[in-house]
C-alpha cells in the first residue's frame, strides 16, 4: 500500500514485478454528517487475471484502508452498463441507496487520432470486468 498523502491509499496487487491490479481510495470529510466517507476510485483487474479472487482481496484492503483512515463508509460509483460490477459489488455486501448524478462543467477538448493514443491492455482492462469503477 502507498499514500501520497493523508486522504489517499493506493493498493497494488502485484506477482514479483507484475502488476495484476490495483485500488485506490480517496476520504472525503462530508461536513453534513461531521465525518469522513472513502471513495473508491479505482479498481482494477488485469483482464487474464479476473474472477480469480484478485479484485476481491483489493475490495478489502480498499475497505481496511477507509477504516484506517477514519472514515465509516466507503463508496463508489460504476457505469450503469457494467452488469458483471454490480454483480460482484453487490456480493461484497454494497447497496444501491441514491441515484449519481453529474455534469461536465469543462468541454473535452477533440483529440486527433494517433495509433500511439490506442488504448493499453491495462485500459481495456478498466473498461470490461468485476471491479471495474466508471
Amino acid at each position: 500500500m502507498t499514500s501520497s498523502s493523508p486522504d489517499d491509499r493506493c493498493m497494488v496487487a502485484e506477482v514479483g514485478s507484475r502488476v495484476l491490479g490495483l485500488a485506490h481510495v480517496h476520504r472525503v470529510p462530508f461536513l453534513t454528517e461531521s465525518a469522513y466517507r472513502a471513495r473508491l476510485t479505482a479498481l482494477v483487474v488485469e483482464e487474464a487475471e479476473r474472477s480469480r479472487g484478485i479484485g476481491a482481496l483489493l475490495l478489502q484492503a480498499a475497505e481496511q484502508a477507509t477504516r484506517d483512515m477514519g472514515a465509516a463508509v466507503l463508496e463508489l460509483t460504476t457505469s450503469s452498463r457494467r452488469e458483471r460490477a454490480h454483480h460482484f459489488y453487490e456480493r461484497s455486501g454494497y447497496i444501491r441507496p441514491s441515484r449519481h448524478y453529474q455534469k461536465a462543467l469543462v468541454p473535452p477538448e477533440p483529440k486527433a487520432y494517433s495509433p500511439a493514443a490506442e488504448p493499453t491492455s491495462a485500459e481495456h482492462a478498466a473498461e470490461a470486468a468485476d471491479g471495474t469503477i466508471q
